[in-house]
């Protein structure tokens, strides 16, 4: 049910919301807001109910406040059966969003696995329209627990991102201390092999730096663990 869903969220929510001060804690609070939307965007008629939650929840929470993030849980219920035709409808969204409240951002949750995507039509606009793209997936296809290592990748980015930021990490939800923690990965070989293939190429140290996004302690730290 939609207080179950609620429920939830809250539960995973409030792992986030600082304890003390107690006022700012409500003011997290009062700014992690659920609203049922149990209609198609694929269907523009439905775009200002949107836009009209967006406006009314200026004044909730922080007074005057644009919403800082619009989750839409899933893309495949937001816009039902998936064509090209039903991506160009969300980007007219989105659009819309963006006039009305320049600060806020989407995240739209798509269930399209590596195996289906393909077949799916429209997954292609779909994925070019985003401004990044995060694969979320684990090891083998049984069913999981979230304290099972999620890994997270990101596979696409309208923006410069370095070979450090596009290297893949876990994640699991500690459930004794109620949030979710990010599993140290071991980057050494990926961090090795990523060195020494622009050396290969001839690349002045100080390029391969930029391009890394590290300076130059890092960087010779990088070098040395690549030694041993």
């Amino acid at each position: 049910s939609a207080e179950d869903m609620k429920s939830n969220l809250m539960t995973l929510g409030y792992a986030y919301f600082p304890n003390k001060p107690v006022a700012k804690r409500h003011s997290c609070e009062e700014n992690f807001i659920f609203e049922k939307m149990d209609f198609r965007l694929s269907d523009e008629k439905n775009h200002p109910r949107v836009l009209n939650l967006l406006e009314k929840h200026k004044n909730t929470g922080l007074q005057e406040h644009d919403v800082d993030l619009i989750v839409i849980d899933t893309y495949q219920k937001a816009v039902g059966t998936e064509t090209t035709a039903s991506w160009e409808k969300i980007e007219d969204f989105l659009k819309k969003v963006k006039a009305q409240c320049p600060n806020t951002s989407c995240l739209i949750i798509d269930h399209s696995s590596n195996e289906n995507h393909k077949k799916l039509v429209g997954h292609g606009v779909k994925e070019r329209g985003a401004r990044i793209v995060l694969n979320l997936s684990y090891e083998g296809s049984k069913q999981r627990d979230l304290e099972d290592p999620l890994t997270i990748q990101i596979s696409m980015s309208n923006n410069y991102i370095t070979p450090m930021d596009k290297a893949a990490f876990d994640v699991r939800f500690d459930n004794k201390k109620g949030q979710w923690t990010v599993i140290e990965p071991n980057l050494k070989k990926e961090f090795c092999d990523i060195t020494k293939g622009y050396e290969k190429m001839n690349y002045y140290v100080s390029s391969i730096q930029k391009m890394m996004g590290v300076g130059k302690t890092k960087y010779g730290e990088i070098r040395k663990s690549c030694e041993n």
